[in-house]
C-alpha cells in the first residue's frame, strides 16, 4: 500500500485527521440470534482472514467474523479495516483539496453552502446530496428535496449563476438521494487528478464551511489515505450509492422551482418515470427542519394536505404510484388556486430576485414597455398632487412643509414595499439587523389632513393599470373595523399578499391593540408578509416594543373638506395615471436589487446599514430630477432609516418636550453647577419611553429618573430652563 507523505505539523490548526492504509475488507452477517457459530462458510473464510488484523484491532466482534443486529433482515454488513500510519493537522480544507482536479462526494444537503468555494479551486466536481432525516415520512422526503433545491437557488443566486454556469458546463454534477433508498448518512470525499494521484476523505465532516471553514466551532474527525486500493474501494461505495438512491438536479430543478411547480421535484420525477415503487419504513427519528422545510410543510398543513395520502400498502408492501403523486401535486396546486381567489381583491406582489422580476397577480410587470407620454402624464399629476397641498384653497394649516415630507416618504415606502419583506428574509444568518426593514407604518394625527387621500394616490399611482378596486365594498383601502380585516384575516391577507403595501383606514385604539398582540410584536423575517400603510385619529401612544417595528408619522396639518368640484378634479388626474412612472421605478430598483443583497451578506462591520429605503428614495429622486426641476419641490430628496424611526418627528418631539416642560418643569431638578436636568417620571416604563424618543445619546435612564444635560438640552429645544414664565423662557419665539 502507498503510504501518505508525512507533513510538517501545522502550528495553527483547523482540525487534525489520522495518515491510513486499508488492511483488508470483510463481509459480516446480521442475525437475529446471538448465535456466533452459526457463521457461513463464506463467513468462516473472513474469520481466518482477519487473524493479522486482529493483533493490530483487539476489538473480539470483529475478529468473530459476525456482526449481530437483532432488527436486521439476514443483511451484508461491509466492514474496512484499516491500519494507523501516523497523525497530521491542516489549516484549511484547500490544504486538504489542493492540486486535485477532480471530485465526487456524498454528504448532507445542508452542506451546499462550500459549493462556491469547492468549484472555484477543483475543474469537475460531481455531489450526491444525502438527508439527515430517516425515511419513513414522506412529508419529510419531499420537504427535504424542496429545501435543497431552494437552496441551490440562493448559492446559485448569490454567486452571480457560478452553480448553473458549471452545470451547463458539464463541469458540476448534483444529486439527491431518491425515495425508495436508505438514507445516505456518509460523508466521502474521492480527489484525483490526471497524473493517477488519489486522495480519499471520509468521517464525520460534512462537506460545509461550519465543518470545514475557518471559524473552528465545530469538532470533526476525519481520516485521508493516498493509496489508489482506498479510494477504489470508497469509489465503489460511491457508485453504488449513486446507481441506487440518487436523482439528477438540473438546471430547471434549480432556476424555477416554486410552490405551484412541485411537479418539477425529483421525487415526482422519479413516481412518473418508475410508476410504481416500494417505501421502506424503519423507525422514526427526531428531524430538524430548515427554513425552507417549514415553508413546505406550513403550507400543506394550512391547507389540509397530507402527504401520507400517497402511500398505498398492498400485501404487506407500502408503494406510491404515479397517480397518487399527481394527485398531490394538484392538490398543492388547487390550494394556491383556492387562497389566491379568496383574496382576490388584494392580488400578490411580489420580487423574484432570481429571475429580477416584478410580479403582480402571479404574471410578470412588463417594466420594458413604458410609453413617454403616459410616462410624463404620471409625473405631471405626481407633481401637481403634492403641490396641491401648497395651492389648495383655502388652504392646509400648521407646518405644511414637514408634513409634505412624510407624505412623500410615505410614498417611496409603498413604492419600496415587495422589497422590505425580501431585504428581512435575507437578514437570516448574517449580522444584518432586521429594524431597518419595519413592515408598519402610521399616519397618525389630525382628521382632515389628506391620509385617507393619499392611500388612495398610491395604490393608483402604482397599480392603475390593473384597474383595481380602491374605495368601497371589497376595495383596496379598507376600515380597520372591517370584518375582513379581522386580526386573524388580516394575518392570512398578509402571508398571500407578500409585497402588495396593504392600507388601513380608519384604526382604531382597539384594532390597535389586536393587531400588536397577534402579529407585529412577533412579525417574522422567515415569511414574506405585506408592509401595512395605517391611518388613525384616535391611537395616542406606541410603547416600546411596538416602535421598534413601526415607522410612525405625527401629521399636524388640516383643511377644510373639499368641496365636490375639488373632488371631481381629484378624482379625475388620478384616473389618468398609467401605472409608468412606477414601472421605471421597479426596472431601476431591479438592476440595482442583486448588489444591495450582497451588503445585507457582507461581514465587514464598518459598512453602513443596508438602507433599502435611501437607495429607493435615490432610485425616485433620479427618475423624477431628469423631467423636471427638483429644486422647486424641497420634498423630493433621499429619505433614510433615521429619517423614517426619528427625524421626521423631531420637530413634534421639540414641541412636546416643551408642553412638558410647561407643565412640570417647576419638579425638575436643574444643577447648572453641574450642568444637567433631572426629570422624575411616574414610573420607569414612562421614563424609558422618553429615553426612545429622545435618544440615548441625550438621555441617561436612571430607575425612573432621566438626566440630561442641561447646556446642550437649552440649545437643542431652543429653551431657557428655569424661568417660571413659560413666555419668558422660550427662545423658540423670538
Amino acid at each position: 500500500m502507498a503510504k501518505k507523505k508525512q507533513q510538517e505539523p501545522i502550528t495553527e490548526s483547523l482540525f487534525d485527521f489520522c495518515e491510513t492504509e486499508q488492511i483488508q475488507q470483510v463481509s459480516f452477517k446480521e442475525e437475529n440470534t446471538n448465535n456466533t457459530n452459526s457463521a457461513s462458510e463464506p463467513e468462516k473464510a473472513s474469520e481466518e482472514q482477519e487473524e493479522p488484523a486482529q493483533e493490530k484491532n483487539s476489538n473480539p466482534s470483529l475478529s468473530s467474523g459476525t456482526y449481530t443486529n437483532p432488527n436486521s433482515q439476514g443483511k451484508d454488513l461491509p466492514v474496512t479495516l484499516f491500519k494507523t500510519l501516523g497523525k497530521s493537522s491542516v489549516g484549511s480544507w484547500q490544504e486538504l483539496f489542493a492540486g486535485y482536479t477532480s471530485l465526487k462526494a456524498i454528504t448532507y444537503s445542508s452542506s451546499i453552502g462550500m459549493l462556491k468555494q469547492v468549484v472555484k479551486i477543483i475543474n469537475n466536481v460531481e455531489i450526491i446530496f444525502g438527508n439527515e432525516s430517516i425515511l419513513g415520512s414522506i412529508k419529510d422526503i419531499i420537504a427535504a428535496q424542496y429545501a435543497t433545491v431552494k437552496t441551490l437557488q440562493e448559492e446559485n443566486f448569490k454567486n452571480n449563476n457560478i452553480l448553473i454556469d458549471k452545470i451547463e458546463q458539464d463541469k458540476l454534477s448534483l444529486f439527491v438521494t431518491s425515495i425508495d433508498a436508505h438514507t445516505s448518512h456518509q460523508k466521502i470525499y474521492l480527489l484525483s487528478d490526471e497524473k493517477n494521484n488519489f486522495r480519499t476523505i471520509v468521517g464525520s465532516a460534512n462537506l460545509s464551511l461550519k465543518a470545514f471553514g475557518s471559524t473552528g466551532n465545530q469538532l470533526e474527525t476525519i481520516m485521508v489515505s493516498d493509496d489508489f486500493d482506498t479510494y477504489d474501494l470508497f469509489l465503489s461505495i460511491y457508485l453504488k450509492t449513486k446507481e441506487l438512491s440518487s436523482q439528477n438536479l438540473t438546471v430547471k430543478n434549480i432556476r424555477e422551482l416554486k410552490l405551484t411547480t412541485t411537479e418539477n421535484l425529483p421525487f415526482f420525477q422519479q413516481i412518473k418515470e418508475e410508476k410504481i415503487i416500494e417505501i421502506m419504513t424503519p423507525p422514526k427519528e427526531e428531524i430538524f427542519y430548515t427554513v425552507q422545510k417549514d415553508e413546505f410543510n406550513k403550507f400543506i398543513e394550512k391547507n389540509n394536505i397530507n402527504p401520507e395520502d400517497l402511500l398505498e400498502k398492498k400485501s404487506n408492501k407500502v408503494l406510491i404510484t404515479y397517480t397518487k403523486t399527481k394527485e398531490f401535486s394538484q392538490k398543492i396546486n388547487i390550494a394556491a388556486d383556492q387562497t389566491r381567489r379568496t383574496y382576490e381583491t388584494y392580488p400578490d406582489f411580489y420580487i423574484d430576485k432570481y429571475k429580477q422580476k416584478a410580479y403582480y397577480k402571479g404574471n410578470p410587470i412588463d417594466t420594458s414597455d413604458i410609453p413617454k407620454d403616459k410616462f410624463a402624464k404620471d409625473i405631471e399629476i405626481f407633481v401637481k398632487y403634492f403641490q396641491g397641498f401648497f395651492e389648495k384653497q383655502p388652504p392646509f394649516q400648521g407646518n405644511v412643509k414637514t408634513n409634505i415630507d412624510k407624505y412623500y416618504a410615505t410614498v417611496n415606502y409603498a413604492f419600496c414595499a415587495p422589497f422590505l419583506p425580501l431585504c428581512r428574509h435575507e437578514t437570516i444568518g448574517t449580522s444584518t439587523q432586521v429594524f431597518p426593514y419595519p413592515l408598519f407604518l402610521i399616519l397618525k394625527g389630525t382628521t382632515n389632513s389628506g391620509k385617507s387621500s393619499l392611500m388612495k394616490f398610491i395604490l393608483k399611482l402604482m397599480f392603475n393599470q390593473f384597474h383595481p378596486k380602491i374605495e368601497g365594498e371589497g376595495g383596496l383601502i379598507q376600515k380597520a373595523e372591517d370584518k375582513e380585516n379581522a386580526p386573524a384575516a388580516l394575518k392570512q391577507k398578509l402571508e398571500f399578499t407578500k409585497g402588495f403595501p396593504i392600507m388601513i383606514d380608519e384604526l382604531s385604539p382597539k384594532r390597535w391593540q389586536e393587531y400588536s398582540a397577534k402579529f407585529i410584536k412577533h412579525d417574522s423575517t422567515s415569511q414574506f408578509w405585506s408592509p401595512m400603510i395605517m391611518a388613525t385619529n384616535d391611537v395616542k401612544e406606541i410603547d416600546e416594543a411596538l416602535s421598534k417595528r413601526t415607522i410612525t408619522f405625527e401629521i399636524n396639518m388640516f383643511t377644510n373638506r373639499m368641496s365636490n368640484l375639488q373632488r371631481k378634479l381629484f378624482e379625475n388626474d388620478l384616473d389618468m395615471l398609467s401605472g409608468c412612472l412606477y414601472k421605471e421605478y421597479l426596472k431601476r430598483m431591479l438592476v440595482l436589487l442583486p448588489g444591495f443583497l450582497k451588503t445585507i451578506h457582507s461581514s465587514d462591520k464598518d459598512a453602513p446599514i443596508p438602507d433599502i429605503l435611501l437607495l429607493s428614495s435615490r432610485v425616485l429622486l433620479s427618475i423624477l430630477s431628469e423631467h423636471i426641476d427638483i429644486k422647486k419641490y424641497p420634498y423630493i430628496k433621499e429619505y433614510d432609516i433615521q429619517y423614517y424611526l426619528i427625524k421626521a418627528n423631531l420637530d413634534q418631539n421639540i414641541l412636546d418636550f416643551i408642553d412638558l416642560y410647561s407643565k412640570i418643569g417647576d419638579e425638575w431638578e436643574i444643577n447648572k453647577k453641574l450642568d444637567y436636568i433631572k426629570i422624575k417620571f411616574e414610573d420607569q416604563y414612562k421614563a424609558r419611553n422618553f429615553q426612545r424618543k429622545y435618544g440615548i445619546e441625550f438621555t441617561t435612564l436612571e430607575g425612573r429618573y432621566i438626566i440630561m444635560p442641561l447646556k446642550k438640552t437649552e440649545k437643542f429645544f431652543h429653551i431657557k430652563i428655569g424661568k417660571k414664565n413659560l413666555l419668558d423662557s422660550l427662545k423658540f419665539w423670538e
